[in-house]
C-alpha cells in the first residue's frame, strides 16, 4: 500500500494493491486497485487479468470477459486471462466459448494443470465423456495427485456408463478436498460420497 501512496501515478502498484486487499478478505474492495491501474495505463495487460479473475470470483462474469477479453487482445499468450476467461463463460453456461478458451490456455501454457482439469470438466457439462476422460488424464500426467482430476475423471467415466471402472477408479482418490468459498463443478453427488 504505500508503493501505491508513494507512487500513486504507476499502474503496477496499483495493481499489487489488490492483492494486499484481497489477502484481507475484502473481495470487492481489491477490485479497485486493477480498475484504478487501468485507468493510468490501459496497456497493463496484468490489470486486465486480475480485474477479470477478481469480477468472476465475485460472481460478475458478463463483466469478467470483458476485461479478459481487453487483456487478451494486449496480451494473447496469457494462459491465466484464458483459464478465468473459460470459466467465466462456464459460470454463463457458455460451453462451446468455455471450451475454446480453455484450448487457448493449454495452447499458452501446455503444462497448465488448471486448464487440462476444467477442460475436462466443460467437456464432461457437454455431454463428451471420452474427451473430458482424455482432458484429465492429461493432468493427471502433469501431476498425478490431482485429487480434483481423480474425482472429475472418475465422475466422467460413471457418466459414460463405465460404472465399474467409474467406482474403482473414485476409490482411489485419497480425499477430496473442497478449494476456497466454491467448487467449479468438482463436488461428487451425494450418492457417491
Amino acid at each position: 500500500r504505500q508503493a501505491a501512496e508513494i507512487e500513486p501515478g504507476s499502474a503496477e502498484a496499483q495493481f499489487n494493491v489488490a492483492s494486499i486487499v484481497f489477502q484481507e478478505g475484502d473481495k470487492e474492495g481489491c477490485i479497485a486497485a486493477p480498475q484504478r491501474a487501468i485507468v493510468l495505463d490501459t496497456g497493463y495487460a496484468p490489470a486486465y487479468e486480475r480485474l477479470g479473475a477478481l469480477l468472476r470470483d465475485v460472481d460478475r462474469p458478463t463483466e469478467a470477459i470483458a476485461a479478459l477479453q481487453t487483456g487478451l487482445k494486449l496480451n494473447p499468450n496469457d494462459a491465466n486471462s484464458w483459464l478465468s476467461l473459460g470459466l467465466s463463460f462456464d459460470d454463463l453456461g457458455q460451453l462451446e466459448d468455455a471450451k475454446d478458451a480453455l484450448d487457448r490456455a493449454i495452447e499458452a501454457n501446455p503444462s497448465f494443470v488448471e486448464a487440462h482439469q476444467n477442460l475436462g470438466t466443460v467437456l464432461r457439462a457437454m455431454g463428451r465423456y471420452e474427451e473430458a476422460i482424455i482432458a484429465y488424464d492429461r493432468a493427471l500426467a502433469l501431476n498425478p495427485n490431482s485429487e480434483t482430476a481423480i474425482a472429475n475423471r472418475a465422475l466422467a467415466l460413471l457418466a459414460e456408463g463405465r460404472f465399474e471402472e467409474g467406482w474403482r477408479y473414485y476409490l482411489t482418490r485419497p480425499s477430496i478436498v473442497k478449494y476456497g468459498d466454491r467448487l467449479h463443478r468438482t463436488s461428487l453427488p451425494d450418492d457417491l460420497s
